[in-house]
């Protein structure tokens, strides 16, 4: 529980931060397991799940960064600007992204889509999180004064201490 009551504004900030922090997080892992698999001689069968675990965070977390700086339910970056914001640095990551990490990864459904045709997510993962901080910091350069204070730039926030 904690220790004192946290505004909205507060709780929302905190979970960006997380999400940015997890997403970061998640690549430098899946990268060094990348490595590490192509190192090997003979793969194995943990070796792809634990891969998958690592791709499903990484785009999961896309997913929720995204729906925040395009400002769609729930917390939104339009909520700490002065001015109305849309992205402009979205490219890879846009609504047909979305959607196949809705249709190829998180979910259990009848309709789920599985084998050929999927993405390669191993050969966008550095993409995606070249985007996302370029989409920061344009988000960072739309805050007022007052409320930039709160949000550090991205290697400061990327450092987990």
């Amino acid at each position: 529980m904690p220790s004192k009551n946290l505004s909205q504004r507060e709780i929302s900030r905190r979970n960006v931060k997380y999400e940015i922090q997890i997403f970061n997080l998640g690549v430098e892992l899946k990268l060094a397991h990348l490595e590490n698999k192509g190192k090997k001689a003979v793969r194995n069968r943990k070796d792809d799940f634990i891969g998958s675990i690592y791709t499903d965070s990484i785009l999961l977390h896309v997913r929720n960064l995204y729906k925040f700086f395009k400002s769609e339910n729930g917390a939104q970056a339009n909520d700490y600007l002065h001015i109305k914001w849309k992205p402009t640095k979205f490219n890879k990551i846009n609504k047909n992204l979305i959607a196949d990490i809705n249709n190829y990864r998180s979910h259990i459904s009848k309709t789920r889509k599985m084998g050929k045709g999927r993405p390669i997510w191993e050969e966008i993962i550095e993409d995606l999180r070249n985007e996302i901080a370029e989409v920061y910091a344009e988000f960072r350069r739309n805050l007022s004064d007052r409320e930039i204070e709160h949000w550090p730039e991205w290697k400061e926030l990327i450092e987990i201490k």
